[in-house]
């Protein structure tokens, strides 16, 4: 596939990098930017953005990446998130059009997708910092 590997990262929503407990914070876009399809970012890997591709139909080009967006974002799969935070995070450039993330809701899904199309995609998955045991807490003894 042509599409490319690029970062991302889950919002509001308790994680553990290096042991520590914190929360990122959501900022909406004053604006929407051109960007080509490849850019958009969902979990950071090629493998569950292409198994999203296939699940919703998209077609690619600039002009499909909005609407995709507005789409997902209207399924309350994908949220804006503030590009300081994916800077700070992960110590990369993106534009505030980039900075595109899945929801709780999302990840579920696009894990569900994820393993359903391929078993390399199934592996990338896992070896996201949320992975399948953040997703569904432990039983309670």
């Amino acid at each position: 596939m042509g599409v490319g590997i690029e970062s991302g990262i889950i919002t509001k929503k308790e994680v553990e990098p290096d042991g520590r407990l914190f929360y990122y914070y959501v900022q909406a876009p004053h604006r929407y930017e051109r960007v080509p399809d490849r850019v958009l970012i969902i979990l950071g890997m090629n493998g569950p953005l292409t198994a999203y591709r296939v699940a919703q139909g998209c077609k690619t080009g600039f002009s499909s990446t909005k609407k995709t967006l507005n789409m997902l974002r209207r399924s309350n799969l994908v949220q804006v998130t503030a590009r300081a935070t994916i800077e700070s995070t992960l110590g990369l450039y993106r534009t505030r059009a980039e900075a595109w993330d899945l929801t709780r809701r999302g990840l579920e899904r696009v894990l569900n997708l994820a393993s359903s199309q391929d078993w390399m995609i199934d592996r990338i998955a896992q070896r996201h910092i949320l992975q399948a045991s953040s997703l569904y807490p432990p039983a309670r003894k």
